[in-house]
């Protein structure tokens, strides 16, 4: 996997999903409720590299990556 630096400074959501390990339709719902960043030319969507930190950061922050403890009892 190359290093943050080495991907592109805008990528495709195909590239995008790939990159995050989820689905391609998760990528554009979240484009579509404008949760990531996003450019449009024409059909095209872009998103800007910096766009994968802030989607990282917000989600580290909003839960520190960790899911709740489910009760089996």
């Amino acid at each position: 996997m190359p290093s943050f630096n080495d991907l592109p400074l805008v990528l495709t959501p195909h590239e995008t999903a790939k990159i995050l390990r989820c689905g391609k339709s998760t990528i554009y719902e979240q484009l579509r409720c404008n949760k990531i960043r996003h450019l449009r030319l024409g059909k095209r969507i872009l998103i800007p590299r910096a766009s994968l930190l802030s989607i990282l950061k917000l989600e580290g922050e909003n839960n520190d990556g960790l899911r709740p403890q489910q009760n089996h009892d």
